[in-house]
């Protein structure tokens, strides 16, 4: 997740990935109101139960338009740097080592 083109928030977690969205915004460090979470149509990201934990922390949800992975494309980029740079140059021995 970024903010201001940096990122705030990170989640490395068993289970599902509804689980791993709603994990990822609990809690944020400093403010949230002015945060704006940007994701594609996906089911953890429409759910209600994600919906939800945005909406207790003020944090606003913006979609890509639908059938159009453009508009997406700075949280695809940065996501492939992320795995580029970080995960795929490392040998994790265990979950608990991967961990942030």
């Amino acid at each position: 997740m970024l903010f201001n083109f940096c990122p705030f928030a990170c989640c490395i977690a068993e289970g599902s990935p509804l689980h791993q969205a709603v994990t990822t915004h609990r809690p944020a460090e400093g403010p949230a109101e002015s945060a704006i979470v940007r994701s594609d149509r996906r089911s953890q990201y429409t759910s209600h139960e994600y919906r939800e934990q945005l909406i207790k922390q003020g944090i606003q949800q913006s979609f890509s338009a639908k059938g159009c992975p453009y508009d997406n494309a700075l949280n695809e980029s940065f996501h492939a740097l992320l795995k580029k740079e970080l995960v795929y140059r490392t040998i994790f021995t265990s979950y608990e080592d991967a961990k942030p």
